[in-house]
């Protein structure tokens, strides 16, 4: 199974770029053969989410591609902010 991260914009159409509303999803990462538990947006980044997989790992992704992964010796579940 193939997880996915997509970053949305709630109200796309109150953002006009060449008198056009942005189109969703504004980013997205693929995860081959793997899964997704939790992700957790980084709140001073508009592009940066954390997100946890399946393989005990924490990935930092910026604007839809990994910029930093930590691998830990324990599965995480979930992701709590700061």
């Amino acid at each position: 199974m193939d997880g996915a991260v997509l970053v949305w914009r709630l109200h796309p159409e109150m953002i006009m770029t060449d008198k056009k509303p942005l189109k969703n999803p504004i980013y997205r990462f693929d995860y081959k053969n793997g899964r997704f538990s939790d992700v957790a947006v980084k709140t001073d980044s508009k592009s940066v989410v954390y997100a946890v997989t399946d393989d005990r790992a924490i990935k930092e992704l910026d604007s839809g591609k990994e910029k930093l992964r930590y691998e830990a010796p324990v599965a995480f579940s979930q992701l709590i902010p700061l």
